[in-house]
């Protein structure tokens, strides 16, 4: 998956049930308070290659900006079971390097068992107008699985109600008017690419690559994201 920025151009981790807890806000931490469960949120690490920007936690990149707009909620690898559940993964070997031309994210993950699970080889490249996520996935074992891979989401702001440019997998590009309110329908399907505006003089065009992608509306759910 890559992403493109330039300017002047024309043109989930599914959750096992959730106890909740009663009393006072005093009584209550502040990971419950925020998100409603006792599990820690990762810390994230904020990198950047120019005007590019985003945030780096155990789950991959949120709050990705160019020159302050954000242009993508976030750009996760995820693992679904069936059932949609989400499979927990053990990190190691995690690099991260940043300098003045940008920045480097790598790290395997390991799904199920050493030996009988999925090994995954992840990485996150940024540098100036540009950010790219790879990953190289092994299967140890047969394994059953809803949905497995990135999973790239788009803000509300900058993307609802507006026109986009999507470039099918099957081949044809068309415009496509992204739904301003809730949609209980999938907006898009069939995807190889996506170019949108999130601001004034600003394309993003997000190219898919190793499968082919569909969009649904997360407001479906709650999530305010595409």
């Amino acid at each position: 998956m890559t992403v493109e920025f330039w300017r002047g151009r024309g043109y989930s981790f599914g959750q096992a049930p959730v106890q909740v807890a009663l009393g006072t806000c005093e009584q209550m931490n502040r990971d419950v308070l925020l998100t409603g469960t006792p599990v820690t949120v990762p810390e994230l690490r904020v990198l950047s290659a120019g005007l590019l920007q985003a945030q780096f936690g155990a789950d991959g990149l949120r709050w990705v900006r160019w020159n302050g707009t954000e242009v993508l909620r976030a750009v996760q690898f995820l693992v679904r079971k069936p059932g949609w559940g989400t499979a927990t993964s053990q990190i190691s070997g995690l690099t991260v390097n940043q300098d003045a031309s940008g920045f480097a994210v790598r790290y395997r993950a390991q799904y199920g068992a050493a030996g009988a699970g999925l090994v995954v080889d992840i990485a996150y490249h940024g540098t100036a107008g540009q950010l790219t996520a790879q990953a190289d996935i092994r299967a140890e074992a047969p394994f059953d699985t809803n949905r497995t891979g990135f999973v790239i989401l788009h803000p509300l702001t900058g993307f609802a109600g507006t026109e986009v440019v999507v470039e099918h997998a099957s081949g044809p590009t068309r415009n496509v008017t992204i739904p301003l309110l809730i949609s209980p329908g999938q907006p898009v399907f069939d995807m190889r690419a996506i170019t949108h505006h999130p601001a004034p003089g600003l394309t993003v065009q997000t190219r898919f690559a190793g499968d082919v992608f569909e969009m649904e509306d997360q407001r479906t759910w709650t999530a305010p994201s595409f």
